[in-house]
Order: C-alpha cells, then structure tokens, then sequence
C-alpha cells in the first residue's frame, strides 16, 4: 500500500498553529536570526503561507520530512521568507525570480545525507536543510564531549543553533553553479560555471567570449588563487588542510558567494542574517574581508548577467 501524508482540507485561520502566528510573534521570531528587524508589513502579514512565498519567489515548492512538525513548518518557512527578501535585496532578480521559474525546491528534514547539515541536488534542483536537533540526542551528543548536560534546552535555541540553520545561501550558490551553467552558458564538456564536477584543478579554463559568466568566475578564481604568477595565501591555506573537499572548485565558489551574500546584506543595508548565512568551517577556510573585497567587482558583474537572464 503507498502511503503519502495528509494534507488540510480546509483553512479557517482558527488553528493553533494560526494564533501562534501572532504580530508579536513574528518580531519576537525574527529577532532570533535577523537584525535588525524592520520589513514591509505584508511580509509580516503573509509569513505563515507557503504558497504565497513560494509565488512570490517563483519557487517549485517546499518538502516536509515526516519529523517536522506543523509548528516547525510554520518556522521554517517564515525564516524563509525572509531569507528570500533578504537575498533579492542583494542579487536583485527580476519579478523576484530566485527559483528561476519554477526550478529550485526546497527540502526540510527530507532528503537529509549523513554527515550534512545541508546540500544541494543538482540532477533534482533541490535545496536540502536538515532539522534541528532533538533534545535528546543533543544532551547526548554535550555528554559525549566530557560535559555535563543541561537539565532542558529550549526547542528554539535548538532551532537556531544546530541543523542546517546558516546554510541556505551557500547551497544557493551551489543551484545558481548549476543552473546557469547546464541550461544558460551551456558547455560540451563543463555542466558547472565552476567547471567539472568535483574537480580541485587550479588552472584558469579558457573559453571563448561566447561564455561571458564562465569567464567571469574564471576571473574570480584566478584573483582569489593566483598573484603576479604565486600562490595567494588563501589558496596556501585551503592546500594546508589536505581536504580535497574543501578544495573543490564548487565549495570554493559556493563559500565565496556566501560571503559575498553576507557582506553585502551588512555593508550595504545594515543586515545580518544568521538563518541564511553562517561560517560552518575555521576561518581560514574562507577569505579574509580584504581578499573578498578584490573580487567583489567580478561578483557584481556575474549577478549582473544572472539577473539579465532571469
């Protein structure tokens, strides 16, 4: 027999999940991952419909593990929404376009790897964020540290503190890696703007002026890895961790689009975003501020073309 989840049949607006969605409630939310807390009111007002995001943002659709709880829907795609408004404000799509009509889904609690708080799945176009960890197997997880577990933590220090909270827009960069390079700047033996999958060469790809956001992620590579013909100290750093995952062409472009996400929501409009953007590695992982600002002007120009494409 297949069985798939029920669904409401019908919405009066009168359910708890409704009234725990109060004005107030929503401030008080929002204030646990995002500063400073001022946005439009119909945001307020829409935050506890999926569709209406998921129009909004011209997304495929949200995906529920059987584990999430009505109330945690309610949660997460509230954070969503305003992880969305937020990232617009930076890559300006038009008609709000971040699923590219209809391209990105997104996955919470569903499609979980082990060992990932999140991923991206290119051959499904599908965002996953994992759920926030259980009471339980945190206080057991603090134990097996050598530390003494708390009495109680609370669901939304958990919410906010572990799971794939802080990851959505490094797996952003990973979709838009994809999506633009397999069906916008497409290339006979490249799938990715960043080039083959998994690949970790540090040699510029050359193409022709046919492929103008390949070339410019080939610029960004290039500044962030090379100088006067020498190994950049970022690019010393990333060989010192003998993690070739982490040397990745992908990770590397995904961890840079996530900084630049960042400081351009900070710098620009005064925003930080914790829900959308978190470091998850050490910090010599990532570039330093003075580094990202090289590049920073090949960035702009990339989104520039993406949103002209959208």
């Amino acid at each position: 027999m297949n069985v798939t989840k029920f669904q409401d049949s019908f919405n009066d607006s009168q359910s708890r999940a409704d009234e725990y969605w109060t004005a107030s409630n929503i401030q008080r939310f929002y204030r646990n991952f995002r500063k400073p807390m001022e946005l439009p009111k119909n945001y307020l007002l829409d935050s506890n419909s999926a569709d209406k995001v998921i129009k909004r943002y011209q997304l495929r659709g949200f995906q529920f593990g059987n584990w999430v709880t009505n109330e945690d829907r309610f949660n997460y795609v509230a954070s969503f929404y305003i992880c969305l408004y937020d990232l617009n404000k930076v890559l300006k799509f038009k008609n709000n376009n971040l699923g590219l009509t209809g391209s990105l889904g997104i996955a919470l609690g569903s499609r979980g790897v082990a060992g990932a708080l999140a991923h991206y799945e290119p051959a499904n176009e599908v965002i996953n964020i994992s759920r926030y960890i259980r009471e339980d197997v945190l206080k057991r997880k603090i134990e097996e540290l050598g530390q003494r577990a708390p009495k109680s933590i609370p669901k939304d220090f958990r919410f906010f503190n572990s799971g794939g909270i802080g990851s959505f827009a490094h797996e952003y960069g990973h979709f838009l890696d994809g999506t633009f390079g397999i069906y916008t700047e497409t290339h006979k033996d490249f799938k990715f703007l960043t080039g083959k999958g998994g690949s970790v060469s540090k040699k510029r790809i050359v193409y022709s002026s046919a492929y103008p956001m390949r070339n410019l992620v080939e610029d960004m590579f290039e500044k962030i890895l090379f100088k006067n013909g020498e190994k950049t100290s970022f690019c010393l750093r990333l060989e010192e961790t003998q993690s070739e995952y982490l040397n990745m062409r992908q990770e590397i472009f995904a961890r840079v689009f996530e900084q630049y996400i960042s400081y351009k929501l900070l710098n620009r409009f005064g925003i930080q975003n914790d829900f959308m953007t978190k470091k998850k590695y050490k910090a010599n992982h990532y570039l330093t501020e003075t580094e990202l600002k090289t590049i920073i002007p090949i960035l702009d120009k990339l989104i520039d073309l993406m949103s002209k494409n959208t």
